[in-house]
């Protein structure tokens, strides 16, 4: 895991569409996370360390 973000979990709907809902709030913080680790990767920005990835700092 190299980016993270918080996506609210809430709902008092059926739990077909509570579930529709949550995927949808979590493939919109994909949309938006996956570009920044991509960039991350392809500036070799980034350090396995264990089973940890570090961030080193941009230029």
């Amino acid at each position: 895991m190299v980016r993270r973000a918080l996506v609210s979990v809430h709902g008092k709907t059926g739990v077909v569409k509570f579930c529709r809902g949550l995927a949808a709030r979590v493939l919109e913080q994909e949309h938006q996370l996956y570009p920044r680790a991509i960039r991350l990767y392809a500036e070799g920005r980034l350090q396995m360390v264990g089973r940890r990835v570090l961030v080193r700092e941009g230029p």
